[in-house]
């Protein structure tokens, strides 16, 4: 896991972005082995809105910090 304080970006998450064209959430969820349904449970946020998120890169804060809470790594990881 991720220090929470760490505002840097996996080189492998960044890899997943260029080689399929994620935005920041898809990548670090799938880098993370998470699945949709979990991310979801975990935040509290339904599963299709989930899926709308890795289709945007304009996220509420308060929805970045509930994502990045959930994942395990700073909000700062997930705002390019």
């Amino acid at each position: 896991m991720y220090i929470e304080n760490e505002s840097t970006i996996s080189h492998a998450v960044v890899g997943l972005m260029i080689e399929n064209g994620w935005n920041l959430v898809k990548a670090w969820r799938k880098h993370l082995g998470l699945s949709q349904e979990k991310l979801a449970n975990l935040t509290g946020i339904s599963q299709s809105a989930i899926s709308q998120m890795e289709q945007s890169n304009n996220l509420r804060s308060g929805t970045v910090e509930k994502l990045a809470a959930a994942m395990g790594i700073a909000s700062e990881q997930l705002v390019d």
